[in-house]
């Protein structure tokens, strides 16, 4: 076919006027080549134009790369071989990916080739292109050929193995000090030390070291040999040591290529020893590897190296260390998209924790859509705080049922805050996931969201039981991996007025609960029950228009008589022990005013819980729980129990906006004095106020925010209470009309 049609056009051309028999006919041929994905500096297959009739009119020859930038340093990189026609200098506009080559006039037969155009790959997300050939202010005109392929592949320069032989330290002892980074070549050719098309230098190997434990340091070779022959040798020529003495952690090789190297896929098993010079810190090296140098399309104050090649970062994982590792997975369910749901964190850490967010729907899939970035990676120094609305973070909320947060730090801090039509309340993130659930509430609304956070579906059974503890009735449900949902109790249990309920799964499960009267929310994380010898309602409030109820559950299997004790504002006991005597499974659901004949205006409560025996072995039964503080305007705030006193303990979301209070609480539970600290600290960490006080045995203090710090401290803060003993702390917030309050998670 394509002969027939020379054919033709050289019929037509026989019979056209004079001035078109001057022309030259040409055919645009490709010679495509494969690149690296993340290389500024590419150089693309050839191109070459054969003329395959006529007569060449002076023009100019425009190969246009786009969407790839032209990268070469200077038009002279670029290699021009022509055969039997003249050409000029060669001109390279950049902004608009062309290459220009002057054609001169006269030429009767030959062919033009083009090498050693390079192109930006990296971001782009192409895995092909096609030169496109024109001519420009010229009579010129091609048969055939005028899109050309130019890249046929696009893969990655360099891959590397994960290290399975890794050095042993134990016990501050060197046990194995050997280990290897093996990196080989993406692809045939990949790596080069050429000085063709403006090369400047040879391809280079990075490694990156972090994390590195106090007083280990680590030994690389000068140079490192493939069976090929070909070498590496690090920039310096000689041995290296990390860290360095500024604190560099990187190592970086030349290659140097041996004639077969351009035919085979080169690989390096490089070897490297450690030594300790001290005591070793716990941290665990993270050891990374990339191709170097380092830069831009075009170098500006950011990436300023101007070396061919240069490649954009790409930091391939060979060890994962202490900054890579996910050492703690937190969880939020029951995300309602037509209120307002924020996120809080915190990095109490003495490193940076570097999180990735996770959003997912019911069915426990990402949520995905124009505009939403999901996952979202975070890295938090030091103190750093961060607070989002969902919308914000993930760049909407439509879809989100559950967010998952896994960190590098085990000691990251998370928690949710919902609001919406003059509600408000606060929960943690959680961290554990439970078999057994207990729902406190079953009236006012209650709903209970299920999450399965593990890699296989759960089943489950949830049971509506009386305040006695007997069965009313079950439902059954199943929830894949990721998955969430949300159970209206009322309707599924047909409208229980009090109870609790049950539930238990093949699969551990991570479950919240919100319920509420009128406009109020409360909200309650279900986690598992502590055995401990006492817990405390660490605040309290009566009269005045409050109300506070409790709903305490006896979770184990024995029947346990509880010490109640009331303490007034100042820490006095107001009224001897109250004995709580309640059977396996049973619920106490009462308010404040009918548990104690005496109730002061504020204070705390202490409960008791007996020690049991089962043979020899001594343990505390289980009991789980919250208290529950109302206003009369609305407001509405659920308290957890607090079943572990700490010394070192943080308030997030704290700080108020306008028409706003916070109080905290402080009940110090030992039998000595204890001197307590309070510190807001700003969200980038810094102290923006603090205060001291002393707590003398069994004495609580409640105080606002502003009576703490002398003033006013500004929304989205973090307050850190510490101590010299373990002790108690609650915080509210709420609106000064009372018609909205919050209780804030106190977490360690």
């Amino acid at each position: 076919m394509k002969s027939k049609f020379l054919t033709l056009l050289a019929l037509l051309l026989l019979f056209a006027p004079g001035r078109l028999m001057a022309q030259g006919l040409f055919e645009g041929f490709g010679f495509p080549r494969t690149v690296t994905a993340t290389g500024h500096t590419e150089v693309l297959g050839s191109v070459m134009v054969s003329l395959r009739q006529g007569t060449t009119v002076a023009g100019t020859l425009v190969i246009d790369v786009s969407p790839l930038q032209v990268t070469n340093a200077n038009p002279t990189d670029i290699s021009v071989v022509s055969v039997g026609i003249g050409v000029g200098a060669v001109a390279i506009d950049a902004e608009n990916s062309l290459v220009r080559v002057p054609i001169l006039a006269g030429g009767t037969s030959g062919s033009i080739r083009i090498d050693g155009i390079r192109g930006s790959v990296a971001g782009t997300g192409i895995t092909s292109l096609n030169a496109k050939l024109s001519w420009e202010s010229s009579l010129n005109v091609f048969l055939a050929g005028t899109r050309v392929t130019v890249i046929s592949g696009v893969q990655s320069g360099l891959t590397a193995d994960p290290i399975t032989d890794r050095f042993v330290i134990f016990n501050g002892q060197v046990y194995d000090n050997t280990s290897t980074i093996s990196v080989h070549e993406g692809y045939a050719a990949a790596f080069s030390n050429s000085t063709a098309f403006g090369q400047t230098v040879p391809t280079r190997i990075r490694i990156r070291v972090t994390d590195f434990p106090e007083n280990l340091q680590m030994f690389f070779p000068a140079t490192v040999t493939a069976s090929s022959g070909a070498m590496l040798t690090t920039v310096e020529g000689f041995a290296v040591t990390l860290p360095r003495a500024n604190g560099n952690p990187e190592v970086t090789y030349n290659f140097s290529g041996v004639p077969a190297s351009d035919d085979i896929v080169e690989s390096f098993d490089i070897p490297f020893t450690v030594g300790l010079i001290g005591p070793v810190g716990l941290t665990q090296p993270t050891i990374e590897v990339g191709l170097g140098p380092i830069g831009a399309a075009v170098p500006d104050s950011t990436f300023p190296s101007t070396d061919v090649p240069r490649y954009a970062l790409e930091n391939i994982v060979v060890l994962e260390g202490s900054s890579r590792i996910i050492t703690k997975i937190l969880y939020w369910t029951g995300i309602n998209g037509s209120s307002r749901n924020q996120v809080n964190l915190f990095n109490p850490s003495s490193r940076t924790a570097n999180l990735t967010i996770d959003a997912l729907n019911s069915s426990g899939q990402a949520v995905s859509g124009t505009g939403i970035t999901n996952p979202v990676k975070v890295s938090l120094s030091n103190n750093q705080a961060l607070v989002r609305d969902v919308s914000e973070l993930f760049g909407a909320s439509s879809g989100i049922s559950s967010i998952r947060i896994q960190s590098t730090s085990p000691d990251l801090l998370a928690t949710a805050v919902v609001s919406g039509n003059g509600t408000t309340e606060s929960v943690p993130f959680l961290s554990r996931a439970i078999f057994s659930v207990f729902v406190p509430v079953v009236n006012e609304g209650a709903q209970v969201q299920l999450m399965n956070p593990n890699s296989s579906s759960t089943s489950g059974v949830l049971a509506l039981r009386t305040a006695e503890g007997r069965l009313v009735t079950t439902m059954s449900l199943q929830l894949a991996p990721l998955a969430s949902t949300s159970v209206a109790l009322g309707t599924t249990f047909n409208n229980p007025s009090a109870g609790y309920v049950f539930a238990s799964f093949s699969n551990p499960v991570v479950a919240f609960e919100s319920f509420g009267e009128s406009n109020a929310l409360n909200m309650v994380a279900i986690q598992p029950p502590a055995s401990v010898n006492s817990f405390f309602v660490p605040f309290f409030a009566v009269g005045n228009g409050f109300q506070t109820d409790v709903n305490l559950l006896n979770e184990s299997d024995d029947t346990v008589t509880l010490k109640a004790q009331l303490f007034n504002g100042t820490g006095a006991p107001v009224q001897p022990n109250v004995l709580i005597t309640m059977p396996p499974g049973e619920q106490l659901a009462i308010d404040l005013d009918r548990l104690f004949s005496q109730v002061p205006a504020t204070g705390y409560i202490r409960f008791e819980v007996p020690q049991l025996f089962k043979a020899f072995f001594a343990y505390f039964p289980t009991i789980s729980g919250h208290a529950r503080v109302r206003s009369s305007q609305g407001g509405s705030t659920v308290i957890p129990l607090s079943a572990y006193p700490l010394q070192d303990a943080f308030i997030l979301g704290s700080g108020t906006g306008a028409n706003e209070f916070q109080g905290i609480a402080l009940v110090n539970p030992t039998a000595a004095a204890a001197t307590v600290t309070l510190q807001a600290m700003s969200p980038g960490g810094t102290v923006v106020a603090n205060s001291t006080l002393s707590l003398n045995p069994g004495q609580v203090v409640t105080r606002l925010t502003t009576e703490f710090f002398g003033g006013g401290v500004p929304a989205q803060l973090v307050v850190r209470v510490t101590a010299s003993a373990p002790i108690v702390t609650a915080s509210i917030t709420g609106s000064y009309v009372l018609d909205a309050l919050r209780s804030l998670p106190v977490l360690r």
